[in-house]
């Protein structure tokens, strides 16, 4: 069965970035066309460019994500959130808020199942898209598998519509047995290298992850860093890879002219 098949039967929703007339504050959720139906994980190789994207999963959690939200807007930085569906149905408002502060909504399934059967799957990824478009408007753009899993069939059916499966290359110490803001922090400001995808969480169990917001917040703009969603982080590793394959291009063409040059004057 045809994956536009099957949206068709089941219901289904293709990642799309946006619909017209939305807010302006709301985000581009533009992705570059290399990053879709693919995993996202490494940063291009040379990328030196003083961009962060902090992204939070689980929620959105009524007492921790209006908090972590409150820290964004002050510090004027640009988060990704990676929302369970089910949560969006019972905080749609929440969600919504998320949106219309500027922030990037992504999906991350309905019920954070780990490894579903491809029947299940599907309706995961389509449930959330669903619920998401319903509280703000956008379709989603971006997925993330539950615990990183970017073989299972989620995974699978979201890169076969089109959605990258963005992981991450810095993690936080949020699963240590007595997890403190000030260690999470820590970790984040001095471990922060351009151009990296951060994974934390803003749900019920990881307050002292959303506590460690203006620390990591205050810390990096201090050290030069500026906040962008995951689809901006795509689109400016797109324009740096593009202008290495450019140069690349140049550089063969460079050195096959000059071959040729040599061979018809037997240099």
């Amino acid at each position: 069965m045809s994956i536009f098949l099957a949206l068709a039967l089941f219901g289904g929703t293709p990642a799309v970035s946006t619909d017209g007339g939305l807010p302006p504050s709301y985000a581009d959720q533009t992705v570059p066309l290399r990053y879709r139906g693919k995993n996202v994980l490494n940063k291009p190789k040379g990328f030196n460019e003083k961009v962060i994207a902090l992204t939070y999963d689980d929620g959105p959690d009524p007492k921790e994500t209006p908090k972590l939200l409150g820290y964004l807007k002050k510090w004027n930085a640009t988060a990704t959130f990676f929302l369970i569906g089910a949560n969006v149905d019972y905080h749609p408002e929440i969600t919504k808020q998320i949106a219309l502060a500027g922030h990037v909504v992504g999906a991350h399934t309905y019920k954070h199942p780990a490894r579903p059967s491809r029947e299940k799957a599907g309706p995961e990824i389509w449930k959330t898209a669903k619920a998401i478009h319903k509280a703000t408007g956008q379709w989603p753009s971006t997925f993330r598998p539950p615990y990183g899993i970017s073989d299972g069939w989620t995974s699978r059916i979201a890169r076969m519509e089109g959605y990258p499966v963005v992981l991450w290359n810095r993690v936080v110490p949020e699963f240590v047995a007595s997890p403190s803001s000030a260690n999470i922090a820590h970790a984040v400001v001095s471990q922060a290298t351009p151009g990296d995808i951060v994974l934390m969480h803003d749900c019920p169990n990881k307050a002292p992850t959303v506590g460690a917001a203006p620390a990591i917040l205050e810390g990096l703009t201090k050290k030069g860093y500026t906040f962008v969603s995951v689809p901006e982080m795509l689109r400016r590793w797109d324009v740096f890879k593009t202008a290495a394959e450019e140069k690349a291009r140049a550089a063969k063409a460079a050195k096959a002219a000059k071959a040729a040059e040599q061979k018809k004057t037997g240099g």
